[in-house]
């Protein structure tokens, strides 16, 4: 029986818009000299935000943020060169999402910092209450970049980036503070089936239903994290034969902070990245080349007949090869030593080592 936090929607037909397509289309095949064009019609795009961190000191933030304290007096925040930088890359995504004429956004967990009890707040330099404001700001970018024209999809995170499931439900919160700004948004709790009219058989022209499965939370695997989601498909398979749940065509889950999409037995099974550069703790430091995070947003795309593509993890979605270089070394200290130089006797610290 599927429990109370699973929850149905269906995603209708809209105004269809063409794109380019990476696949071989059904409806227009044009060679002109060297160039190959394949156009293809697209009724359903949903844009990913997933893992926004927002409060974070090395996660994405609006130039300025602006909120007041108990007392009401204004306190004005100015986000660090780590925290711009990923503004940047969030305004791109934004143009990415208009240009592909995108009408929902699925926010899949973890739009928060939490308090990061397991370091005394290190890196939280926003507090609680306004880690939802600002992840409201920036979806409220989204919005108002879309042409006022796209719709918010929240699922919960985990605990330790809000609170606990009985004690609140700050990603409710955020549907609440959007919804309070004039901006379409939906709860989606932990674990939900998305239904997808719009597709029809190339065979009879008959509907052709897609549902996909997203939660946020995933297994995590070290050495070959693909390999988890590849049996995230087998086990899948496995409930479906069995009864136990509804068939799915798609899969896609957070918190991993990496891309990774595979796609085998008729399924696809996708791992979104982030919006976090790399923060220092025990298991980001134990495995420092493993653990760097893809960040960006990626977008899904479901064309007339029904069949599913995946774009994210790579430019322009994310960052470029120079443009992810230069974003590392903002979030790591850095030094040079030479015969001539010497550490001064008084006291300092590298001006990034809180950044």
């Amino acid at each position: 029986m599927l429990g109370e936090n699973t929850k149905f929607i269906y995603l209708g037909l809209y105004n269809v818009v063409t794109v380019e397509s990476r696949m071989n289309g059904l409806n227009e095949i044009k060679l002109a000299g060297d160039i190959l064009y394949l156009k293809n019609k697209f009724p359903i795009r949903v844009g990913f935000l997933p893992d926004i961190h927002a409060g974070e000191s090395r996660a994405v933030c609006t130039p300025i943020f602006k909120t007041r304290d108990a007392g009401g007096i204004l306190q004005t925040y100015h986000a660090n060169e780590v925290q711009l930088m990923l503004h940047k890359l969030w305004l791109r995504n934004i143009e990415l999402f208009k240009k592909h004429g995108v009408q929902h956004i699925f926010v899949i967990g973890d739009a928060f910092a939490g308090e990061n009890k397991a370091e005394a707040g290190a890196f939280c330099p926003i507090e609680l209450p306004d880690q939802v404001l600002l992840a409201a700001d920036l979806l409220e970018e989204v919005y108002k970049g879309c042409d006022k024209s796209v719709d918010f999809f929240v699922w919960r995170g985990t605990g330790y980036h809000e609170q606990k499931a009985g004690e609140t439900e700050m990603h409710e919160d955020l549907v609440r503070e959007l919804k309070a700004r004039g901006i379409p948004a939906l709860y989606m709790y932990q674990t939900s089936y998305i239904e997808i009219d719009g597709g029809k058989s190339i065979y009879d022209n008959e509907p052709r239903l897609r549902r996909i499965f997203i939660a946020h939370e995933a297994a995590t695997g070290l050495t070959n994290p693909a390999s988890l989601v590849a049996r995230d498909i087998n086990w899948c398979l496995e409930a479906e034969a069995s009864g136990a749940t509804l068939p799915v065509d798609a899969i896609i889950r957070g918190h991993l902070h990496t891309w990774i999409h595979v796609d085998h037995s008729g399924k696809h099974a996708v791992q979104l990245p982030c919006w976090l550069g790399h923060v220092p703790y025990k298991n980001t430091i134990r495995y420092f080349f493993k653990l760097q995070p893809t960040l960006g947003g990626a977008m899904m795309l479901m064309d007339e007949y029904g069949r599913l593509q995946f774009w994210g993890g790579s430019y322009p979605f994310s960052f470029s090869k120079d443009e992810r270089i230069k974003f590392h070394t903002m979030c790591q200290t850095i030094e040079k030593i030479a015969p001539e130089k010497r550490i001064p006797l008084s006291y300092g610290m590298n001006e990034r080592c809180l950044s």
